[in-house]
């Protein structure tokens, strides 16, 4: 009955163990119009597939980065660019994904692709028509009014002063939030004790390792006032980059509840984080000049669209009064530069 329909194509392609023509059950003559519509949804896919191809393939990427080829960042980073493509409609130009893949291979990626996979994972169906606020033209205007920039404005940079002589230490924000959970009283901050669960004073590091929670050592470490022993190569950087959002609390020197690995609550934040995107937000990092992939960074602090402005939202890593200071300060410059349009 097929023989002389627009179908015969893919008929014979279904009819074959390759197309998978074993698995769709179609197996006797009543089931044509099941057929039929398994056809279409193949049909719809190859098409898709074909459209993708034609505007980004293997071939450039290769292209970009002959290193790629024979190994699994093809199969990863061709995901980004289709992805990319389709989130956009397929309105888009070769060299607007060549320009986006190369952004991600220059930010070295904040979070793995394990990571971000395990986060979309989670979370995919909530992503559903969300524009993240750094892709919002108003941000990206107001990104290239600065001179010190990633290729494609994604990542904005300042140098920071900071004065060693009012310094002093503060309880950061995420082990507040870790003894409180867990009700480990603080005992000495400054030597590093609390009491475990029989009464017996213990240092933090033995806690910390306990609970699995190492990223809390390194926050400790931080928040003493030798870390910043050296205040001359500090910098800003202020980010719109998806990634540097998503990967804020993962693999970094602190933890909070929306860790793409959180223990304390078993994920049941992270839809914070579609929260979050959903309704405007960018973030911000203090870094060492060197580290300008952040891979270390030593606080970071989210800045929140509400109201149609932007606030400065809280700290976590070293509580450095400086970074708030220029934060909210740049902060100021955008919301009077979007009152003016």
């Amino acid at each position: 009955k097929l023989f002389n329909n627009k179908y015969i194509d893919y008929l014979l392609k279904f009819t074959t163990a390759d197309y998978g023509g074993t698995q769709m059950g179609c197996k006797e003559s009543d089931e044509i119009e099941k057929m039929k519509k398994e056809v279409e949804v193949y049909n719809k896919k190859i098409e898709e597939k074909e459209k993708l191809y034609s505007i980004f393939n293997g071939n450039d990427l290769i292209d970009l980065f002959p290193s790629f080829k024979g190994t699994k960042n093809m199969g990863i980073y061709l995901k980004f660019a289709h992805d990319y493509i389709k989130e956009r409609n397929f309105k888009v130009t070769k060299k607007d994904v060549k320009d986006y893949i190369i952004s991600i291979k220059e930010s070295n990626e904040s979070i793995s692709y394990k990571d971000y996979k395990n986060f979309c994972d989670k979370i995919d169906n909530y992503m559903v028509g969300i524009n993240p606020l750094g892709d919002r033209k108003e941000i990206i205007d107001f990104f290239k009014k600065f001179p010190d920039h990633d290729k494609n404005f994604y990542r904005i940079y300042f140098d920071l002063k900071v004065d060693r002589d009012d310094w002093k230490i503060e309880i950061p924000k995420e082990i507040k939030d870790f003894m409180g959970w867990y009700r480990f009283p603080i005992v000495d901050y400054e030597k590093g004790l609390t009491k475990d669960k029989y009464g017996r004073v213990v240092k933090f590091s033995k806690i910390f390792k306990q609970m699995g929670q190492d990223n809390l050592i390194k926050t400790y470490a931080d928040s003493k006032t030798d870390t910043l022993k050296d205040t001359n190569d500090l910098q800003v950087v202020i980010s719109r980059h998806i990634y540097d959002i998503i990967g804020s609390s993962t693999n970094r020197g602190w933890t909070t509840c929306i860790d793409l690995y959180d223990k304390r609550y078993q994920g049941r934040h992270l839809k914070e984080l579609i929260y979050l995107i959903g309704n405007g937000v960018i973030i911000a990092y203090l870094i060492r000049k060197k580290d300008r992939n952040i891979e270390n960074p030593i606080s970071r602090c989210f800045i929140k669209k509400v109201n149609n402005e932007l606030r400065v939202d809280s700290v976590y890593g070293t509580n450095v009064k400086e970074f708030t200071k220029f934060l909210d300060e740049w902060v100021k410059k955008y919301n009077s530069y979007i009152s003016k349009k």
